[in-house]
């Protein structure tokens, strides 16, 4: 029996998405899906019904791309885009974003945030990098969330691009900050402390090279340090 409090465009979007016989129809579709969800007043069980339309290896297959589909001449940055755009409006459901398949997407997300690490990043990508980390933080705030950055080997990526200052570094340091106070001594590899002692020789030497105090980015990197302290206690 149909959802009554799913919108009718959303149903039709389900449906079309549902009966597309290639990827360039699917793709086609998901241009839709990303109009529908802003103009309509989407619910979290018209959200669903998008995503399992869509499905989660379609969307996978599109933030991996590395060329355009068959018979269309978008560029790969526009697919990963525009399937950002779309998890991260699911993302904002609860029920989604703690969603055991969507997380499988975690590690092609990760992939997409490191492309800041290289300087000759062009703008296009940087786009993408934006929206990663957009989906990076709605993802960390659920405990499934953090579980599957942790899994994934989230903190040695985060701390690379914190302690390189590559783009968006500040956003990377917000969510290693989040992921530090949940798991506490369990965020770093004991085994391997190299990216620790990464992290703590850039905390070093922001306090030599800033006049640290409450309002500097000193704050948030001695949170970290303050922990791992704790924890060891």
């Amino acid at each position: 029996m149909e959802d009554p409090t799913v919108p009718e465009p959303v149903k039709k979007m389900s449906a079309m998405l549902n009966q597309s016989r290639s990827d360039l129809e699917k793709v086609a579709g998901l241009f839709g899906v990303a109009q529908v969800v802003k103009k309509e007043k989407c619910n979290a069980k018209a959200k669903e019904l998008l995503f399992q339309s869509i499905g989660i290896q379609f969307l996978k297959k599109l933030l991996l791309a590395n060329s355009n589909f068959e018979g269309d001449d978008c560029p790969p940055h526009v697919y990963k885009s525009v399937a950002l755009s779309i998890l991260e409006s699911f993302c904002v459901e609860p029920e989604l974003a703690r969603n055991k398949d969507l997380l499988t997407i975690v590690p092609a997300i990760l992939d997409i945030a490191q492309l800041g690490d290289d300087e000759d990043c062009d703008d296009d990508n940087l786009i993408i990098v934006s929206g990663a980390y957009e989906l990076l933080r709605c993802i960390s705030v659920y405990d499934e969330g953090k579980s599957a950055l942790l899994e994934n080997g989230a903190i040695a990526k985060l701390i690379e691009t914190y302690a390189n200052q590559s783009f968006k570094s500040d956003e990377a340091l917000q969510i290693l900050v989040i992921l530090a106070h949940h798991f506490g001594t369990k965020t770093w590899d004991k085994a391997d402390p190299k990216y620790f002692h990464s992290l703590m020789n850039k905390v070093t030497l922001d306090f030599e090279t800033e006049q640290c105090d409450e309002n500097t980015s000193c704050v948030a990197p001695c949170k970290l340090c303050c922990l791992h302290v704790i924890e060891k206690q």
